[in-house]
């Protein structure tokens, strides 16, 4: 359990001396363990992210910071788009960003499960890297007085790099917006009325999507499915529910 916990509510720029100077009478009386800082895009103020030297230059305030207080910095960044990239380039902003930091983490999702999560330090100048551990965000009950909870757990130690866990988060994305055009497809072709599943396998194959995709396409949407015929002559047919 933390025993204090204090939130800015309002984001700030680090070019702003005045402001600074509250934040560092704030962090004078908390004596922080760890500062969070999410995103570092709200608070780097002119500097561009971008471009080398101005990162460098403007990341020294935070280190600053961490000097100061003796505590832990945390600075939270988004991952550019580019999946085919390595995860040590994959944080937006320059790479020197990636150099003054010590240590470098990356948090992904499991493809599988939306509720597991992975996080793997993929840059540490303080000791060898460790294995990932992985955590659950699980949702719960609604109360009167709490709405939209959820609980964290820490998980098990997983044998997974930081390139693995963004290679399988971008597949698990690849593989989600393919589930969800073949529902449309589906919706679309059973709309006419019941089809056979082999005339339905064949089509789907021309598209060049599994038909394991088609089979969990089909039992999220709860389209019906039934056999018709007797014996040796039996066909299976599927099609919209209502």
């Amino acid at each position: 359990n933390l025993a204090d916990y204090y939130q800015c509510e309002e984001p700030f720029s680090i070019d702003h001396e005045d402001t600074m100077d509250q934040i560092y009478e704030k962090l004078e009386k908390f004596k922080p363990t760890v500062v969070v800082f999410d995103t570092l895009n709200t608070y780097i103020g002119s500097a561009d992210a971008f471009k080398g030297h101005e990162a460098q230059q403007a990341i020294g305030e935070f280190v600053d910071i961490a000097r100061r207080f003796n505590c832990a910095v945390l600075l939270l960044r988004h991952l550019t788009k580019s999946s085919k990239e390595k995860a040590l380039y994959r944080g937006q902003g320059s790479i020197s960003i990636t150099a003054v930091a010590r240590i470098v983490m990356v948090v992904g999702k499991d493809p599988e499960d939306e509720s597991l999560r992975y996080m793997a330090i993929h840059k540490t100048n303080l000791t060898k890297i460790p294995d990932a551990i992985s955590f659950m965000l699980t949702d719960l009950p609604d109360t009167i007085k709490y709405q939209d909870r959820s609980k964290f757990e820490w998980s098990d130690f997983v044998d997974k790099s930081a390139d693995d866990i963004l290679s399988a988060a971008a597949q698990g994305a690849t593989k989600n917006t393919e589930k969800e055009d073949t529902k449309e497809w589906l919706n679309e072709t059973l709309a006419e009325g019941p089809i056979e599943v082999k005339r339905l396998e064949k089509m789907i194959e021309a598209r060049s999507i599994s038909k394991r995709t088609m089979y969990r396409a089909a039992d999220e949407m709860g389209i019906v499915k039934e056999a018709k015929g007797f014996g040796g002559d039996k066909k299976r047919y599927w099609w919209l529910p209502n």
